[in-house]
Formats: structure tokens, sequence, C-alpha cells
């Protein structure tokens, strides 16, 4: 009934099938239900959201859009709610956030566990998915398709995106608006898609949500505000060379 990804380098708590057992038990309606995710080895810690997971609760994230879940193995799915979509293979980075914020938007609840854990193994050796986000195939695979393809699916159930989804959004693409991109490795082709797809992306977040995010330094938000007021800013400082 219930179906979880784990990846072989993470592993759980003892106690969190047991907990998740006793919380649908609980509350049928909700198709995910995530554990507090801990990193360890290359970086240790909690990720941001970890407030959420104080105790055990059930967060409608249409009236608290500063909750995220992006990792899948950290995530329990109910089975008829998981099988409705399947990992698309074009993605090979951030594919878990493409497929669970799928799942959200047709039901934007999750329940969290306050008392059972998902250790989440960063490598020492910097060769997990992202941690090389810098490399062509990636800034393309993230910035490009997965965005471009969720904001046109949550679109097609409403134009404006749900203050949730841009919330998420935000986070996720922050790297593309702060660095450089390595634009070297583009041809104008590529390039011009990029400029295209960082475009769309900053089209469909607000001003406000942009303000209110709790994750993000000032230092994010001034350039999205900025690239909100003149998109132009792209090619400044060589974050694409026109």
């Amino acid at each position: 009934k219930i179906i979880n990804f784990l990846d072989s380098d993470d592993y759980f708590s003892e106690n969190a099938f047991e907990k998740v057992r006793e919380f649908y038990n609980k509350n049928k309606k909700v198709d995910i239900v995530a554990l507090n995710l801990i990193n360890f080895e290359g970086s240790c810690g909690s990720w941001v959201n970890q407030d959420y997971f104080k105790k055990t609760q059930i967060i409608d994230m249409s009236k608290e859009p500063h909750f995220m879940q992006c990792q899948v193995g950290a995530s329990f799915i109910k089975r008829e709610a998981a099988l409705k979509y399947r990992y698309d293979e074009k993605i090979k980075i951030h594919e878990d956030s493409h497929y669970l914020y799928r799942i959200f938007r047709d039901s934007p609840k999750c329940g969290t566990i306050s008392d059972a854990t998902y250790w989440h193994r960063i490598r020492n050796n910097g060769t997990s998915a992202t941690q090389t986000i810098k490399h062509k195939n990636n800034v393309f695979n993230m910035s490009g398709y997965l965005l471009k393809d969720l904001i046109d699916f949550y679109k097609k159930q409403k134009n404006i995106l749900p203050d949730f989804f841009q919330t998420f959004i935000i986070l996720e693409f922050n790297y593309y608006v702060l660095e450089k991109i390595p634009t070297i490795e583009l041809d104008e082709k590529e390039k011009q898609e990029l400029k295209e797809y960082i475009e769309n992306v900053i089209d469909n977040i607000s001003i406000e949500n942009i303000n209110a995010h709790p994750f993000i330094s000032e230092r994010i938000k001034t350039r999205y505000l900025l690239l909100k007021k003149n998109i132009s800013l792209l090619y400044k400082d060589n974050f694409l060379e026109k």
C-alpha cells in the first residue's frame, strides 16, 4: 500500500517503518508522509525545513507555502499516488523533485513525522548528483527541461503558479541567479535556450514570494529582484555572454 524509493547510499532510523505505519493508520487521506532528513559524511546537518519536523502533523502546503519536500527517499507515498506518475528518464539531477511535485499539484498535503529519521549521504569525493550541478549537462537538466516541464505541468491546472510551488522554484533555482554559469561549454543555440529557460522561471515567480522566502539570503533575493526588473542583467558579469 505504501511505496518508498530508498537510495543505496542512505538509510532509515530503526523505527521509521513503524512510525510511518502508525501515521497512515491515523491519516488515511494524505498521499505523502516525510521523515526528517539529516545529511552525513561529506556534509552534516538537517535540511532547511527542519522546523516542520518538530512535531508529527499534516502540512497543507496551500496554507504553509514555505514547507518543501524534495527528497523521495525520505518520503513514503500511497501506492495509487505513487503509480500515477513515473520518473522521467530525461532528468538526471533533481529527479526526485520533479516526481514529488507532480503529486503535490494534485494533493498539496504532506505528513511529517517528528521521531524518525532519513539519513542522506553526501559523498566525500564530490560525486553526488547535486555536487556536480556545474557540469554542462546538469545545467540544462535543471534549468531547462526539469523546471520548464514542471511549470508547464502546473499551468495546465491554473495559469498562476501556487505559492508553495514558487517557493520550491526559488530555492532550487537560486544557483542560476547568483553563480556564473559555465557558458564556455555551450554553443550559441544552447546559450539561447538557457537564456529562455531562465527567463521562463523569472517570469513565473512573484516579487512577493521572493521577498517572503525564508531559506535564501538577501543577496540572492536582490539578484532575483534585479532580474525581475531587468532581465538583460543575464548578460552582465559573464552570467551569459551576449
